[in-house]
């Protein structure tokens, strides 16, 4: 894999200074740390005189790794490390075939539910993944994007840049780091558009069976309701026909 070294900042501008953070400020914050390091009370904050002989950037190795249309950002010295939290999702090819099979009768469709009620009652124990080097830090990726971008911009092949701190890892295991962690990102992909697939094929199933019991239920209620019309015309019908009886029996009876 081609490469190329960059040189970060000591110090990360925040944008708010009037000046910038320039070399010689960054020597002088060193110069303070070091000596507010030394954790007694002789020194620059007080006491005899000490002499700093050395002051020297070893650049602690980082790995940019480019990563889909990103990169990843390990720690060349493995001081870090990120658990991935897996959950293995159930198996949903079975229950989308069983699904499409069953989809021309509503009792088989019921069956099919019905047989893998526990197929998604939960996901299987929680696996973790240690993927070593891997910086997942969101504030100092945050931090390093815009100076990786600015860099990137400044690169020079005439200086040697290299880190004098060996790192622990090299350039390639940095590039199985990336590939490793491509490889979980493909497969939890691959996983999430299995589990999306059989939310839609449950999704249009159901759509296409309720669709079918509303026009079942329409059509009962048209054929109920037509017979209950002529129900009710006969009803009326014979009402009338009681009704004429009776006044006329009421009117043999007065006469």
């Amino acid at each position: 894999m081609a490469s190329s070294n960059l040189v970060l900042p000591y110090a990360v501008d925040d944008g708010s200074r009037e000046k910038r953070f320039s070399e010689g400020i960054e020597v002088a914050a060193l110069l303070c740390l070091a000596e507010a390091e030394r954790k007694k009370k002789t020194g620059f904050f007080g006491g005899a005189a000490e002499v700093l002989t050395a002051l020297s950037k070893l650049h602690y190795p980082l790995w940019a790794i480019p990563f889909a249309s990103n990169c990843l950002l390990l720690d060349g010295m493995e001081n870090v490390a990120y658990n991935i939290s897996y959950f293995k999702p159930p198996e949903v090819e079975t229950f989308t075939e069983d699904l499409k099979r069953s989809a021309t009768a509503l009792e088989l469709y019921q069956s099919a539910l019905r047989s893998h009620s526990k197929t998604f009652s939960e996901f299987t124990s929680q696996t973790e993944i240690p993927i070593k080097g891997f910086i997942s830090d969101k504030k100092l990726l945050a931090d390093v994007s815009p100076l990786i971008q600015d860099s990137l911009t400044k690169m020079t092949s005439t200086v040697d840049l290299s880190s004098l701190i060996p790192p622990k890892i090299d350039e390639k295991r940095a590039v199985a780091i990336s590939e490793e962690l491509l490889k979980h990102h493909n497969r939890i992909q691959s996983e999430t558009k299995g589990l999306q697939f059989a939310i839609d094929t449950v999704s249009e199933e159901t759509k296409v069976h309720v669709s079918k019991l509303q026009q079942e239920l329409e059509q009962t209620r048209e054929e109920y309701e037509e017979k209950i019309s002529e129900v009710t015309a006969e009803v009326d019908k014979r009402k009338e026909e009681l009704d004429g009886t009776t006044r006329k029996n009421g009117k043999d009876h007065r006469n």
